[in-house]
């Protein structure tokens, strides 16, 4: 049964495994189909907003998903986050290996 679950972790995170492992991300947000480059970066721009503002990763999206949909546009349903929900920014000030 160990192994199972280590198998399982090493394919989920597959997705997100060099920007872990090389870039040192806590997480990333993808996408889970082709999105045009000016949807993208608009959803982009309201999840960072709110990111920047002190939402969490999972309250981000969930607030850019609900303004894309406000608009008619259900793209921002594609976005996954690869990571906690409960995923927050840390102020700079704070150590590299201080949890948020």
């Amino acid at each position: 049964r160990a192994l199972r679950r280590d198998k399982y972790a090493r394919v989920a995170a597959k997705p997100c495994g060099a920007f872990a492992n090389r870039a040192g991300a806590a997480g990333v947000v993808g996408t889970e189909i082709t999105i045009d480059q000016g949807v993208a970066s608009w959803a982009m721009e309201l999840f960072l907003a709110a990111v920047t503002n002190g939402a969490t990763v999972g309250m981000a999206l969930r607030q850019a998903r609900w303004a894309m949909l406000r608009r008619g546009n259900l793209m921002g349903f594609a976005y996954t986050p690869y990571c906690l929900a409960s995923l927050t920014l840390r102020q700079s000030s704070d150590p590299p290996g201080k949890a948020a």
